[in-house]
C-alpha cells in the first residue's frame, strides 16, 4: 500500500520486511544537489588555479625585475673591474719603467766599474813599481765600489718599497675619489632640492613684491587724486577772489585758470600715462610671475599626483594580494573542513534494517 507523493513506501513483494526506499523525486533532488556541489567545487578549483597562475606570474615578474637589476649590477661591477684593471696595467707599466730605469742605471754603473778595471789593468802594465800602491788603491776602490753596489741595492729595495707604497696610495686615492664623487653626487642632489625650495621662495617673494608695488601705485594714484582736488578747490577760491576784485582781473584770472587747466590737463595726461606704463609693466611682470607660479604649481601637482597614484597603486596591489591570500586561505579551509559526499549514504526518510 502506497502513501502520498514524496513519502517512503513499502517495497512491493516483500511484505513485513520493514525497509523503506526513497521515491524517484527525492533521488533526483539529491543528484541535483550533488551536481551543484560538484560544479561549485570545480568552479572553486578553477578560481584556485587562476589565482595560483596569477601569483606565479607576479613571482616571475618579480624574479625578472630582480634579474634585470642583477644584470645592471653585474654590468656596473664589470665596468668598475675594467677600470681597476686599466689602472693596474698603468701602475704595472710605471713600475716596469722604474725597474728599467734602475736596470739602465745598474748597467751604467757596471760599465763604469769595467772601465775602471780596464784602467787599473793599464796602469798595472805601465808601472810595475806602483803595483802595490795601485793594488792598495784598487782594494780601497773595490771596497768603495762594493759599498756603492750595496748602497745601490739598498736604494733599489727602497725604490721597490716606495713604488709599492705609491701603488697602494694610488688605490687609496682612487677609492677616496670614488667616495668623493658619490658625496659630490649627493651634494648635487641636495643642491638641486635646495634650488627648488629657493625657486619657490623667490616666486613667493616676487608675488609679494608685485602686490606691494600695486598697493604703492594705488596709494600714489589716490594721492594724485587728492592733490588734483586740492588744486581745484584752490583755483575756485582764486576765481571768487578775482571776481570780487574786478572784471579785468577776472579775465586775467580766467586766462590764467585756462592756462593752469591746460597745464593741469597736460600734467594729468602725463601722470596717467606714467601710471599706465607703471601699471602695464607691473601687470606684465605679475603675468609672468603668475605663469611661472602656475607652471611650478602644475609641476608640483603632477609630481604629487604621480606620487599619489604610485602610492594608491601599491596600496591596491597590496590590498588585492592580501584579499587574494585571504580568499585562498578561506577556500582551502572550506575545502579542508567540508565533509566528503557519499552517494551511497542513507537519504532522509530511509532507515536501516536493524
Amino acid at each position: 500500500m502506497t502513501e502520498g507523493k514524496g513519502r517512503a513506501a513499502v517495497r512491493p513483494g516483500d511484505p513485513g520486511s520493514g525497509v523503506l526506499v526513497a521515491e524517484p523525486d527525492t533521488l533526483l533532488a539529491a543528484d541535483s544537489g550533488i551536481r551543484d556541489l560538484e560544479a561549485q567545487v570545480a568552479a572553486l578549483r578553477l578560481q584556485l588555479e587562476q589565482r595560483d597562475y596569477e601569483a606565479e606570474t607576479r613571482v616571475q615578474e618579480a624574479v625578472a625585475l630582480a634579474a634585470d637589476e642583477h644584470k645592471q649590477l653585474m654590468a656596473t661591477i664589470a665596468a668598475l673591474r675594467g677600470q681597476l684593471e686599466q689602472q693596474g696595467f698603468e701602475r704595472e707599466e710605471a713600475v716596469q719603467q722604474a725597474v728599467q730605469l734602475s736596470a739602465d742605471e745598474i748597467g751604467q754603473l757596471k760599465a763604469t766599474a769595467q772601465a775602471l778595471r780596464d784602467e787599473m789593468e793599464n796602469l798595472r802594465f805601465e808601472q810595475e813599481e806602483a803595483v802595490q800602491v795601485a793594488r792598495a788603491e784598487s782594494a780601497d776602490e773595490v771596497r768603495q765600489l762594493k759599498g756603492t753596489a750595496q748602497s745601490l741595492r739598498d736604494e733599489l729595495e727602497n725604490l721597490g718599497f716606495e713604488k709599492e707604497e705609491a701603488v697602494q696610495a694610488a688605490v687609496a686615492e682612487t677609492a677616496d675619489e670614488i667616495r668623493q664623487l658619490k658625496a659630490t653626487a649627493q651634494a648635487l642632489r641636495d643642491q638641486l632640492e635646495n634650488l627648488g625650495y629657493e625657486k619657490d621662495e623667490a616666486v613667493q617673494a616676487a608675488v609679494a613684491d608685485g602686490a606691494d608695488e600695486i598697493r604703492q601705485l594705488k596709494a600714489t594714484a589716490q594721492a594724485l587724486r587728492e592733490e588734483i582736488e586740492n588744486l581745484r578747490f584752490e583755483k575756485d577760491e582764486e576765481v571768487q577772489a578775482a571776481v570780487a576784485n574786478g572784471a579785468d582781473e577776472i579775465r586775467q584770472l580766467k586766462a590764467t585758470s585756462q592756462a593752469l587747466r591746460e597745464q593741469l590737463e597736460d600734467l594729468r595726461f602725463e601722470k596717467d600715462e606714467a601710471v599706465q606704463q607703471v601699471v602695464v609693466s607691473t601687470q606684465d611682470e605679475i603675468t609672468q610671475l603668475k605663469s611661472i607660479a602656475a607652471a611650478l604649481r602644475e609641476e608640483l601637482e603632477r609630481v604629487t599626483l604621480d606620487s599619489q597614484e604610485r602610492i594608491q597603486e601599491l596600496e591596491r596591489d597590496f590590498n588585492n594580494e592580501r584579499k587574494h591570500l585571504q580568499e585562498m586561505i578561506g577556500v582551502l579551509r572550506n575545502d579542508l573542513g567540508k565533509p566528503a559526499l557519499d552517494p551511497e549514504a542513507t537519504l532522509p526518510g530511509e532507515r536501516q534494517d536493524g
